[in-house]
């Protein structure tokens, strides 16, 4: 039963990656890295790791759903490739978190300290960003290479994931506490943006800003939903029936980091998105709001202005 489960997750997380994908590569193409990066030089790593994620993901889980449905059984004699995939998987997972945490600061420094310094608010956020980032891709590789690649072992049968050798081979919980550590650094310091935005009421205004601040919003919610839930139902379930879910199908599992990278991107996708409306004005007057773009009308030679709100 355990091995439909995870190729269901697996099919299903490799379409989500794939939209998401296409969504940054539509972000980008709307609005290119500068803009991004002038908006919120956290996103640029959001997105980064994002579609990162979504390029390993689409080359790791089809090699799992193969394991899973023992259509090709040489693939359980290679533990060394899939846990060496898995670490460069999980330090780009790490790499997510790390964005998240710094979006969540930014956002909340600027609430708290507005225009103070920006270029140097974006440069300590960046370093900040890079420095947490080395630290622990180091502590995830040396924990892989010294206490897991090297005792792996072939595939034993039950296990659909590379979280789930890992756990078989050594009691090391190194990735977990950076897990556990980064997860509620972004629950707390998300808490404490969520209650400076609410406390001057920013929500509803239509400023980029504002925008973004939606968006923000939008992604603690999804951390919340789909990983501190499934984190406390796991631990709920393994005591009392004894059943880790987790253990056997990945961590919370591929399709739960899958749809929080879809609906983050989705979601800047939409509040970010220009809408255009197209309005016919005799070739005599002007328009004194500003228009992006102007054109001609067959008929009556009249021209054509885009607004953008």
């Amino acid at each position: 039963m355990w091995y439909m489960v995870a190729v269901i997750e697996y099919f299903l997380a490799i379409t989500l990656w794939s939209t998401t994908l296409t969504l940054v590569a539509v972000i980008v193409f709307q609005n290119s890295i500068h803009t991004l990066y002038n908006n919120s030089p956290p996103l640029v790593f959001l997105f980064f790791s994002s579609s990162l994620a979504g390029l390993l993901y689409m080359c790791v889980l089809p090699v799992w759903m193969l394991i899973s449905c023992g259509q090709v059984p040489s693939l359980r004699h290679h533990p060394i490739m899939l846990l060496t995939l898995d670490m460069i998987v999980q330090n780009n997972r790490f790499l997510y978190d790390v964005a998240t945490l710094t979006l969540f600061a930014r956002r909340l420094t600027i609430l708290l300290f507005p225009l103070k310094r920006p270029r140097l608010l974006t440069l300590i956020h960046v370093v900040a960003t890079v420095a947490t980032f080395a630290v622990v891709t180091a502590a995830t590789t040396q924990m892989y290479a010294t206490n897991i690649i090297g005792s792996a072992a072939t595939v034993p049968e039950g296990c659909f994931s590379a979280l789930c050798m890992s756990q078989m081979v050594n009691n090391h919980t190194t990735a977990v506490a950076i897990r556990f550590i980064l997860t509620s650094s972004i629950v707390v310091v998300g808490s404490a943006f969520l209650i400076a935005l609410h406390k001057r009421h920013l929500m509803n205004k239509a400023t980029t800003d504002a925008k973004i601040n939606r968006m923000v919003n939008c992604v603690f919610y999804l951390r919340i939903i789909l990983e501190v839930v499934p984190v406390i139902i796991d631990q709920i379930l393994s005591k009392t029936v004894n059943a880790t879910l987790s253990y056997y199908i990945g961590p919370y599992a591929a399709i739960g980091f899958a749809t929080e990278c879809f609906a983050g991107t989705y979601f800047y996708f939409k509040v970010l998105k220009k809408t255009t409306y197209k309005v016919e004005v005799p070739p005599q007057r002007r328009n004194r709001q500003g228009s992006e773009t102007v054109g001609r009308s067959a008929p009556g030679n009249r021209r054509m202005l885009s607004f953008i709100r």
